[in-house]
């Protein structure tokens, strides 16, 4: 299996995927039945029109996300042989949320420190979390060397499924580093 590589040049799916493989994504999600790495071949290099790619790069690749769980399907037999049919298991917000979260977690394992604290910050910037100062009885310590209260403002109707996932890593993180009679307040 391989692994995503990160690419902080670019935007969206570009920055873990190649344009073609953008592309052959989108056409596994355009299709309402599973498809054969030949009819994602054939369909890519259309689309790129003047390029080409090779049948061998598509079936690494849709063996590649079968791998990692982004892609499904069945073996099947037909004219010519046996065929595999790759069919999308999640959507493409699926497949987005996929991807932060595999990010995090590897962020949180090789940094945890400088994520929680990255995460935090962008919290804070963005108004979603604001801290005041209280007496000291009823103080958090944070991982910015600081004593803050964490009030978590606008979540109801939850903004979307992966601000709710967050904050729940934020909850449970805090909740681990506080002590005795230190106040959590959601």
């Amino acid at each position: 299996m391989k692994s995503l590589e990160y690419d902080v040049s670019q935007t969206g799916y570009a920055t873990v995927l190649k344009g073609w493989q953008i592309k052959a994504m989108q056409i596994l999600w355009g299709s309402k039945d599973g498809l054969t790495s030949r009819t994602v071949w054939e369909k890519v290099n259309e689309i790129l029109s003047g390029e080409s790619i090779s049948r061998a790069s598509i079936i690494n690749f849709l063996e590649d996300m079968r791998g990692m769980g982004v892609l499904g399907g069945v073996d099947v037999t037909g004219r010519g042989g046996h065929h595999y049919l790759y069919s999308p298991k999640m959507d493409e917000a699926g497949f987005g949320r996929y991807l932060v979260e595999a990010m995090m977690s590897s962020l949180m394992l090789n940094f945890p420190d400088e994520t929680r604290n990255a995460v935090i910050r962008r919290f804070l910037m963005a108004g979603i979390i604001t801290r005041r100062r209280l007496p000291r009885t009823a103080f958090i310590k944070s991982y910015m060397n600081e004593y803050f209260y964490v009030v978590f403002v606008g979540l109801y109707p939850p903004r979307s499924e992966y601000q709710i996932f967050i904050l729940l890593h934020i909850v449970i993180e805090i909740a681990t580093i506080a002590l005795g009679n230190d106040l959590l307040l959601l």
